[in-house]
């Protein structure tokens, strides 16, 4: 055996040691069962001047090949969990020096066609999309059980309490729009017009957050420090001031 049988050799010897004081559950995934059996091969062949020896691509175990050859072998069933046509074929050239070329050639794998032809499954949310989306979903909640409490009781009407109402509207409205625009993307595909329209709209609801805020400060303004005037802002101008200017400035962003 030669020198380049040896070091193979070696190699194996040193990957079941290694082996041997591992847990072996960590080698359950079928790639890495593949890249087991591809060595315990590779320690039992017999190296020659007129092949290139059998080697572990890290996806593929190539056997021995004559030189000057392409070699083929059918591509891997799963990978990353998607599956792929095992019809198709990788492809590793061995050169005539009895060396392999380190590029393997997986353009051919290709997915798996009944694979495309599935629906979507929804999109797993990370961790601060789920945080968002259990906030949004209790202040909708909170939010709309307190705008019926202002509305159904007469005696709470007044001007006050009406831009609170508005005010919370808002809030109630940016929650409702990222609720339905996170189901959309997860479950359905929306066009770009689709997409633009809603993020039009949740862009809107963002700005009538500051402008109602603007308006309760204002009110306020107006209740402390100009208290003899203060009826001559009418509703309607608040609900200029807080629905208008959004939408102007929508507008001309549009």
């Amino acid at each position: 055996m030669d020198q380049r049988s040896n070091t193979r050799t070696d190699a194996w010897a040193q990957s079941k040691e290694q082996f041997s004081t591992n847990d072996m559950a960590e080698f359950n995934n079928s790639i890495e069962s593949k890249e087991v059996d591809c060595l315990v091969q590779i320690s039992s062949d017999t190296a020659t001047n007129k092949t290139c020896p059998r080697i572990w691509d890290n996806v593929l175990c190539w056997p021995p090949t004559p030189v000057n050859t392409l070699a083929e072998l059918p591509c891997f069933h799963e990978l990353n969990g998607i599956t792929y046509d095992t019809s198709k074929n990788a492809t590793k050239w061995c050169f005539e020096n009895a060396t392999w070329n380190n590029y393997t050639n997986f353009e051919g794998c290709i997915v798996n066609q009944s694979v495309l032809n599935q629906p979507d499954l929804p999109v797993d949310y990370d961790v601060n999309s789920i945080i968002y989306f259990v906030g949004y979903t209790l202040t909708f909640i909170a939010l709309v059980i307190a705008v019926f409490i202002f509305i159904y009781f007469k005696d709470l009407r007044c001007l006050r309490n009406t831009i609170h109402t508005n005010l919370m509207v808002t809030y109630i409205m940016v929650a409702f729009l990222w609720i339905s625009n996170a189901f959309l993307q997860a479950y359905y595909h929306t066009d770009t017009t689709v997409c633009a329209v809603l993020m039009m709209i949740l862009y809107y609801f963002y700005l009538t957050n500051f402008t109602w805020m603007l308006v309760e400060g204002l009110y306020l303004y107006m209740l402390v420090v100009m208290t003899f005037t203060r009826e001559n802002l009418r509703l309607h101008t608040y609900m200029i001031i807080g629905w208008g200017l959004p939408l102007l400035d929508v507008i001309i962003w549009e």
